[in-house]
């Protein structure tokens, strides 16, 4: 494709769906891997604005060529009875990407929506292709909000293992060693 786009000047666009996993990061609710954002330039979450199921919010998932735009709201009217939609955009929403798939959680009742269901998801994305620093992972966990207290229960609860680095001044390691892990754990580890 992306040469197709290099050859023709055109813009790809790719749709896709979102998944059922429950998590609130919307880089990984994509249907497919997570590749495809990775590559694309941009990324948009378009759904409905949890405050009036007719209006539409369209909020940024991801953008590598400027600083986020703010999400924007808009309307689908008929065009006197013809079954022709027109877009009314109605300006700047409040709803940020990860906001409104919270509300969409919570709207469609799912209980799972825990601080602690919350912190197992992002540990188990955050950890799913390799073992990192537990400094790293928990001062990544504040920055998304996920305190301390959750962080330890999640961590015990998807099993993760720590290990010391065997080198002067070495760093604690997390790994996640359940069998979709894509490393195994070291031998000398200790579940905290």
């Amino acid at each position: 494709m992306k040469e197709t786009a290099a050859r023709t000047g055109c813009a790809i666009v790719v749709v896709r769906h979102l998944n059922k996993s429950g998590s609130t990061n919307p880089l990984y609710r994509g249907v497919g891997g997570i590749g495809i954002i990775g590559a694309a330039r941009a990324g948009l979450l378009l759904t409905a604005d949890p405050d009036d199921p007719d209006r539409r919010v369209l909020a940024v998932t991801k953008g590598n060529l400027s600083t986020p735009a703010p999400s924007l709201a808009f309307r689908l009217e008929d065009q006197s009875g013809s079954g022709v939609a027109r877009v009314v955009w109605e300006g700047e929403s409040p709803w940020s990407a990860t906001q409104l798939l919270q509300a969409q959680s919570r709207e469609n009742g799912d209980e799972s929506l825990s601080a602690v269901h919350l912190a197992r998801t992002w540990l188990r994305e955050t950890l799913a292709h390799g073992s990192r620093p537990a400094r790293e992972v928990r001062r990544e966990a504040a920055a998304h909000g996920i305190g301390y207290t959750s962080l330890t229960a999640a961590r015990k609860a998807e099993g993760v293992t720590a290990h010391k680095e065997r080198v002067a001044h070495g760093q604690w390691i997390w790994t996640l060693t359940d069998t979709n892990s894509k490393e195994s754990a070291p031998t000398d580890v200790q579940t905290l």
